[in-house]
C-alpha cells in the first residue's frame, strides 16, 4: 500500500516481480530486543468457538441436496467381500 497515493495492490500481483528479483546472500536480522510480537502473550481469538462448539469448519457445512459418502472396509488386515445385500446399501440413498 502507498500512503501517499492510497494505490494497492494484493500480493498475488506482485508476485511475477519479485521472482525477478535476486535472492539477497546476507540478510540483517532484527535484534531480539527489536521483537514487537515474538515472546509476547496473544490471546487466541478463536479458542472459545471451539472449545463451545460454535466454530464451524468446513467439515460442519451442509447445502441443500448434499450427498455424502462412506468407505467400508473390511475390518479385518486383507479381509474380503463374502456378500453383499443391495437392498439394503440402496436403502440409505436421497
Amino acid at each position: 500500500m502507498h500512503s501517499a497515493s492510497g494505490r494497492k495492490l494484493d500480493y498475488g500481483a506482485l508476485v511475477n516481480a519479485a521472482a525477478k528479483l535476486p535472492v539477497p546472500e546476507n540478510v540483517a536480522l532484527k535484534e531480539p530486543a527489536q521483537f514487537k510480537l515474538i515472546g509476547t502473550p496473544h490471546r487466541r481469538l478463536d479458542s472459545a468457538g471451539k472449545v463451545n462448539g460454535t466454530a464451524k469448519f468446513g467439515i460442519d457445512t451442509r447445502l441443500p441436496g448434499m450427498k455424502f459418502a462412506v468407505l467400508a472396509q473390511s475390518p479385518t488386515f486383507g479381509g474380503k467381500l463374502a456378500s453383499v445385500d443391495e437392498v439394503k446399501a440402496k436403502r440409505y440413498q436421497a
